[in-house]
């Protein structure tokens, strides 16, 4: 059976004297679920407001995935495809697995 929620949780960091606001998840979609394999493919959209960069730093979001199965209602974190190259990012972003 499906994984009945889906839940993105985002930290947002920033070093320097601006800073990020308003982290926004939209566009939540579970696809490619293998309920035998226990995979999953999770798309969704990252956006915050007064994002920077400049030549030695920049803000950055953390993304942590958590689900919760019917049978026992208890939350449990996702592990994430552990290489950069598991992961897309729009153009003109990067995503560094940590």
């Amino acid at each position: 059976m499906r994984k009945k929620v889906i839940t993105v949780f985002c930290v947002l960091c920033g070093v320097g004297l601006a800073f990020g606001n308003n982290v926004r998840i939209s566009g939540v979609d579970l696809r490619q679920y293998d309920r035998k394999a226990g995979e999953a493919q999770v798309v969704f959209d990252v956006s915050w407001e007064n994002s920077w960069r400049n030549t030695v730093n920049h803000d950055a979001v953390w993304v942590f995935v958590k689900f919760c199965q019917q049978e026992d209602g208890e939350w449990q974190h996702a592990l994430l495809a552990p290489e950069s190259e598991g992961h897309v990012a729009p153009v003109g972003c990067k995503i560094d697995v940590a």
